[in-house]
This record gives structure tokens, sequence and C-alpha cells, in this order.
């Protein structure tokens, strides 16, 4: 553009008067104003992982500023752990999913309007049920209040009934089998016991800040505190480490339990009036003796008996974790597409998404709806979960971010962050906390999850189940309380006050007894008493040969907090996605210190690179992963800087014999350098 000699005098003296007037600007004064700015604090609860700590979202100047503990909540008694802190980025991270999007190719979406996506959403679906029935459907989530409060109730009023859960792949298996004996997974006073024992579990890294906080208490008092494991992981450093040869857990139990019996160091009393079964059960483990279970597990048979004899002398105050690894539409009567209840007639309400995209592919399974939660990431063999969600005819993923599922959904509908919504009252212990919004949303067209499954209700033709709003509907959740709903959202969590039984009250079990030999297992041809099984995979392993096992590490949830940029930064400096090897044994193969090595899977040939940590803190025949690297969504740049890999790359798609559960480490891999 043309500019004469008027026009430059006139702009040049337009952009003096603006240095002037910047001149008398006090940054110093502004920034101190800033930094000074009024602070209200919003009741929320952590949505990094499922643990739902109450937590204090600060807002500063209208933007989130920093969130601590609500010591009022009986589960984390106004702990976080870093991923709370970390999981403020979610809130402004630019690749959120801001608009409702349509596939249209191979990696490709275009935005379209919630009306056109929901619309487009109930007659797909329709169409499904019409053609191939409610079965053919399914709903997987994370397993929070709102999936169900209101998933279920939509998928209830559609007529579907097979509803999963993110706990498929988690902590299924040691519910039932825990169930089956005790009715449930029971907790225990680790901050008041005297000797408590875990096998599997990292208390220091597996976090719940509750029951973390509850075993540092234990340690500061003197409690003697073993920790079975084949890593010597931070939990097991600050205690008595006892490496145990992967896979062999139930042998060591077996002979603990020989132990207690053959010596009578066991409550006669107590069995005889609250367990069934004992009998049974005393004859079953009459060889699994300390020596029987030291050739199994690499655990001498003193040390065996040392334990046993521990938990005996400290009783009752002796604690073995059990590790971890309204009006609705009636409940649909009809079979479930999973496999639940028919071919796996243990099988739980978790469902097995897993076997689902098996029968995807064979044409019995054509829709799916995914609430966040990243079944494709985070169950074993990807490409055998990829090929079933390839094969739908409709999956709808409601999600934050483009996750690798996210990736593959016909239509993906964008939530709002937990620091932007409302959300179900639910329950925590003795605690009745909710989620109110901390600030505005940041991206106008994200929805609360209510009002997502709302929406859908009206287009599917089931509104009337939904003729409520959300606070009318916590206001009821919480109608027996002596607070209202203003009163619980103006804290965030509230502690109720229970009185505790005294004595004992019974358990979950159909008898409200310890059910040592469990009736529905035998009728389903597996024993009522445990016994001894190798792993499918076997225990013996050749000169290159290792069993790799992923879990937690203290600052991740599952893969996505790998792309948090705060997180991510802890991975570098720790460089801890690197995978930990035995040192003697890399010394075998020649391997040293941050070597690129090649881990190839025993069954398929499939494999992965990834640099190692040779260290002492591992038994021979394993090898150790944090299991949230190795990301396959273009959206996660951060995370795949990191390096490692997802040993669900290159695992096998198995199913639990008795309750179909996915089988997570049974992964055997040769090991050579890159």
């Amino acid at each position: 553009m043309a500019m004469d000699r008027r026009s430059f005098f006139k702009r040049t003296a337009g952009v003096a008067a603006a240095a002037a007037a910047m001149s008398t600007l006090d940054m110093k004064a502004w920034a101190q104003k800033v930094e000074d700015g009024p602070v209200e604090i919003k009741g929320n609860m952590c949505k990094t992982c499922a643990s739902h700590c109450g937590m204090d979202i600060h807002v500063k100047n209208g933007r989130i500023w920093k969130v601590t503990g609500q010591p009022q909540h009986t589960s984390s008694r106004g702990k976080l752990c870093p991923r709370a802190h970390g999981g403020l980025y979610w809130v402004y991270d630019p690749d959120r999913v801001k608009t409702p999007l349509k596939r249209v190719g191979e990696g490709e979406f275009e935005a379209i309007s919630w009306d056109q996506a929901t619309t487009e959403i109930a007659e797909r679906f329709q169409a499904v049920l019409d053609q191939y029935g409610p079965q053919a459907a399914f709903v997987n989530y994370h397993h929070f209040a709102h999936a169900t409060s209101f998933w279920h109730r939509l998928m209830y009023a559609k007529g579907v009934n097979t509803l999963q859960t993110h706990n498929a792949a988690c902590n299924t298996a040691r519910g039932k089998g825990v169930g089956a004996v005790w009715g449930g997974a029971l907790d225990a006073d680790w901050a008041n016991s005297k000797y408590l024992l875990f096998i599997g579990r990292n208390m220091a890294e597996g976090i719940r800040t509750g029951t973390t906080t509850a075993f540092a208490k234990a340690i500061e008092r003197g409690a003697k505190v073993v920790c079975v494991d084949p890593r010597l992981s931070e939990g097991g450093a600050l205690n008595d480490w006892v490496p145990i040869k992967p896979g062999t857990d139930l042998a060591l139990l077996l002979a603990i339990s020989n132990v207690l019996i053959t010596e009578d160091l066991y409550d006669k009393a107590f069995v005889a009036e609250h367990t069934n079964g004992f009998e049974e059960l005393a004859a079953a483990v009459q060889d699994n003796t300390p020596e029987w279970a030291a050739e199994i597990t690499d655990i001498p048979a003193a040390k065996i008996r040392e334990i046993a004899r521990g938990l005996a002398e400290a009783a009752p105050a002796a604690a073995v974790d059990t590790s971890w690894k309204g009006a609705f539409p009636a409940k649909p009567s009809g079979p479930r597409g999973d496999g639940v209840g028919t071919e796996f007639p243990l099988g739980t309400s978790h469902g097995l998404p897993h076997l689902s995209m098996q029968k995807a592919v064979e044409g019995k399974v054509k829709a799916g709806f995914i609430w966040h939660t990243n079944p494709l990431r985070n169950f074993p063999d990807y490409e055998h979960m990829l090929a079933g969600y390839r094969a739908l005819d409709l999956l709808v993923v409601v999600e934050t971010h483009m996750s690798e599922t996210a990736m593959q959904a016909h239509y993906i509908l964008p939530e709002a962050s937990f620091g932007e919504r409302n959300d179900v009252v639910e329950t925590k212990g003795t605690t009745i906390a909710t989620r109110v919004p901390a600030v505005a949303k940041i991206h106008p067209e994200t929805k609360e999850p209510y009002e997502i499954v709302q929406m859908l209700a009206q287009k599917m033709g089931v509104g009337e189940y939904f003729d409520f709003t959300l606070d009318e509907w916590n206001a009821a959740r919480i109608s027996n309380q002596d607070f209202t709903l203003d009163e619980l959202k103006a804290v965030g969590s509230i502690e109720v006050k229970v009185e505790q039984p005294k004595g004992f009250q019974g358990l979950g079990t159909s008898s409200g007894k310890a059910e040592f030999f469990s009736k529905p297992f035998a009728d389903n041809g597996f024993g009522g008493i445990a016994r001894w099984h190798e792993p499918e995979t076997g225990l013996a392993m050749g000169r290159t040969e290792f069993r790799l096992v992923h879990g937690k590490q203290a600052y991740h949830a599952h893969t996505h907090t790998s792309n948090i940029p705060l997180l991510a930064q802890v991975t570098k400096d720790l460089d801890s996605a690197r995978v930990w090897i035995n040192a003697s044994r890399a010394a075998e193969l020649g391997i040293a210190d941050g070597d690129s090595v090649r881990f190839t899977s025993k069954e398929d040939g499939r494999y992965r690179e990834a640099r190692v940590k040779v260290t002492e803190r591992i038994h021979p025949d394993m090898l150790f992963m944090g299991g949230v690297y190795g990301p396959r969504t273009p959206y996660f740049q951060l995370a795949e800087t990191l390096g490692g890999f997802n040993a669900n790359d290159i695992s096998k798609y198995r199913l639990d014999p008795t309750i179909g559960h996915t089988m997570m480490n049974e992964l055997i891999v040769q090991v050579q350098k890159a």
C-alpha cells in the first residue's frame, strides 16, 4: 500500500505517543497487582486418575492458579500426588477436542454441530439395534458415578445390557478371586497395623493418597513391613524386600497357609464360627510346604516360615494386602454381547472389552460408546483391539483429547474438562463429594457429561428417562443427609460421621462367612479350592528370555499423562522410560546401562526397542517398565519424545479361563542389543 509524506508523519507520531504512554506504565507494579489478585477456591475432585482425591482449585485473575488437597476428604486427607498438579495442563491444553468431530477418512475428521452429531449417532445406533439386536452394542467407560448413573440409564433404556469398564484391564481378577472368599476386596487399618505384607503392590508409586499416607504412618510407628516383589520398588526400598520369581505368588500364599495351619497359628474360634471350607483348605495345602514353595518362588523356606509366623505373632494387628492389578429403566434381561454370563459364567459386571473386539471382527458386535477411557492403548495386543474397533459400524467416543481410541471413532463428542464442569455427587469411604466449575468453559462447544447423555437420549427417543436436571439428581442422592447440595458445592466434600460397628459383622459372601471353598467355582469346573498352577507361559527361561512386566510410576496414571509437560519432564529428569534388567543377566548378554535393546515376543516375533536400566534391584528372570509410554496417536507428540514403548504392542490377546479377564503380564521376550 502506498504511503504519502503526510500519512508517514501521522503514523510515526501515533507510535511515538504510544511509546510515551508505555514509558509511564510501571511493569513491576502491574506484576505485583496480578500476583496479589484475589483468589477464589472451588471444590473439585482430581480427574487425573480414578482415585478422585478431594481437591480445591485456586482461581486467580480468572485462571486456574494451583490446586491443594481437601483435609476433610477421608480418602485423601488433604494430600495430592504429582499427577494432580500436572493434570491442570489438560484444562488449557491447545490440543483438546473443541467441537464434535466426524471421521471422514483415515485419521481425518471434520467439525460438525451437536445437532448433526447426535442426530446421526441416534439414527446409526437404531439401525444397528434393529438389524442385530441390543446384544450387538456396548458402552465402555471409566468406573465413575456419572457412568453408573447416566450411561447405564441410557443403555438400559435402549435394551443394551453390555456395560464394560476400564477395570477389566485393572483389578477385575483380584475382585473376583478375593470376592469369592471374602465377599469383596477388604481394606485394612494400615496406620495401626504391626505387621504388613504386600505382594506385588508398590505403595510408594501405585498411589492412592489416603492409603499411601497410612502406609507411611505405619512405617513411622515401627510396623514390620514386608514387600514381596520381583523388583525392589520404591515401597520395598523402605522395608524388608523379599524378591520372588515372577508368576509364583500363589505358591507363596499356599505355603504361608500351610505353616499357619500345621503350626496351629490361626484363630480356631474365628475359623469355626466365621468360615466355611476350612477342612478342604487344610487338606489341599498339606503338601504345599515352604520347601516345596522355595523351589518354585526362589524364596528360602526359612523366610516363608518367618513371614507366616510374623503375621501370626502380630495378629490381629496384621494385614495382607490384596494387591491390585433413583428410578431406572428396567435392566434388560437379554444376554450380554461380550460373553459374560454365557461363555464365562463367572465373569463380572466389568465386562470383557477385549473379547468384544474379537466378536466385532466376527460380525457379532456392531456398535459401541466409549466415555473417558482408552482401551485401544491400555489393553494387551494393540492390533487385536484395533481390528475390532475398525470392524464396528458405529463407534462414538466422548473425550477431552485425541486418544488412540478416539482416532478410530466415527464420532468424537467433546466433554468439558474437570475444571470447567459440574458432576455427579459420589461417595468415597465416608466422604460425599462433588465437582463444580472452577472457570468458565475454555471452548464453548464442549459440554458436561450429563448434557451429552441427555442430548443423546432425546435423539434416541428415550428422553423421558432424563427429565430432570443434574442438580435435581444430585439433591436426590443426598436427600438423607443433614446438609444441602449448595452446602456441599461450597466446600467440595463433606465427611459423614458413621458409627463404626464393633466386633465381627459378617462378610459380603452369601453365607456372611469366609468361603475357603467356593461353590460357584467348583460348579463351573474350576475346583473350589485355590491350587497351584504354573502361568500359561511357563516359568523356565532360556538364556536370552525374560518375563516382561509393566507397572505404575508415581507421577503417571495411564498413557495420557505422559503428554503432560510437567509430568513428562519428571520422566526425562529421572530417565524412567528405560526398561529395568538384572545386572548379572545383562552382563551375560553384553548389555550395559543405557544401551538400546530389542525386545522380541517369543510367541509371534513382534518387537520394540528401548534403552535399559541395569540394576541389582530386580529378579534375574524379569524385566520391568513403566506402563505409560509408547503413544500411537499423532496428537501426543511430547510423549513420543520420551522413548520407551508400550508392552501392549507386543503382548498377545489372551483370556483368563475362569472369568475371561485380560492376562496382561503373560509376556515372554527375547533380549538382544539393538
